[in-house]
């Protein structure tokens, strides 16, 4: 992403030195989308880390819980009917 913004940079300069007002336009135009790209790049980062930190643990972990006694991996326990009924 930081490559693609000091692209969009560099790109506005050059269309800042031409003399016409449509390289004055496209040069405020170029750095606004090299900021939007930086500030991409900043979201995109802390995404990883929040989007880690809602992952469950490392499977190790979850090993270990799983072999607690009485321990409940989410899953609804199964109901057997009592003996003698019939539907």
């Amino acid at each position: 992403m930081a490559r693609l913004a000091e692209f969009f940079e560099a790109a506005a300069e050059k269309a800042k030195e031409s003399d016409h007002d449509d390289g004055f336009d496209l040069h405020y135009d170029l750095e606004d989308a090299a900021a939007t790209v930086r500030g991409l790049g900043e979201d995109l980062h802390v995404a990883v880390d929040r989007m880690r930190a809602l992952a469950p643990g490392s499977p190790a972990r979850q090993a270990a819980k799983a072999t607690v006694p009485g321990a409940s991996i989410g899953l609804p326990t199964a109901v057997v009917p009592a003996s003698g009924r019939t539907r």
